[in-house]
């Protein structure tokens, strides 16, 4: 389904779209570099089995809630250095059939980034001059470079979310040892006392 679905829907480049792909495995972080009706292509630090089952939550400025996609992983490419830049890794993923409502909301998204799915494939088309304001190659490579800092940064938040609710947690810990010391500190003052006038 993946290469064939990669061929027959266009493509539309992702600009500051993010996702989390969710597994049995945990959340990952990733952004999204472009979208079709078929599928998506992310990058994230985190690469995944070939034919894993996925549920992907894409998100976008201005939307008011997550779109909601399921689908499998279609192919996995490890980082490599590109003209002395490194390119971090990435995922394509085939989307399962999706509900209409959801095939609504993804077209609707589609549209926006400026791609209408019932034009049908995207085929080899010819490259278009670069339009006033739009990034120059050089910029293009800075910004996928941006986009590999940006998902460790998500993953280091992540991990310092976890490290922060396991401090919370030894905090508590902390607290409930020292009321038993402060109880039995105060035990052991009583028992003195009255051994004390005993004597």
């Amino acid at each position: 389904m993946g290469t064939q679905n990669r061929r027959k829907h266009r493509r539309a480049q992702a600009k500051g779209i993010a996702a989390h792909v969710l597994t049995e495995l945990g959340q990952t972080p990733c952004l999204v570099e472009n979208l079709s009706s078929g599928g998506l292509f992310i990058r994230t630090a985190r690469l995944m089995p070939v034919g894993l089952a996925v549920s992907i939550n894409v998100v976008r400025p201005g939307m008011r809630k997550a779109l909601r996609l399921s689908g499998r992983i279609a192919n996995s490419i490890p980082a490599r250095t590109l003209n002395g830049r490194l390119v971090p890794p990435g995922m394509g993923i085939a989307f399962d059939k999706l509900p209409a409502e959801t095939s609504e909301q993804l077209t609707r998204l589609l549209r926006e980034l400026g791609v209408d799915p019932a034009d049908g494939p995207d085929g080899a088309p010819p490259p278009k001059p670069p339009r006033v304001g739009e990034p120059a190659p050089e910029t293009a490579r800075l910004q996928v470079q941006i986009r590999g800092v940006l998902m460790e940064l998500g993953e280091a938040q992540l991990k310092l979310d976890a490290s922060a609710k396991e401090l919370v947690h030894l905090r508590a810990e902390n607290e409930k040892l020292r009321a038993q010391i402060r109880e039995r500190d105060e035990r052991l003052a009583k028992v003195r006392v009255v051994a004390h006038h005993h004597r």
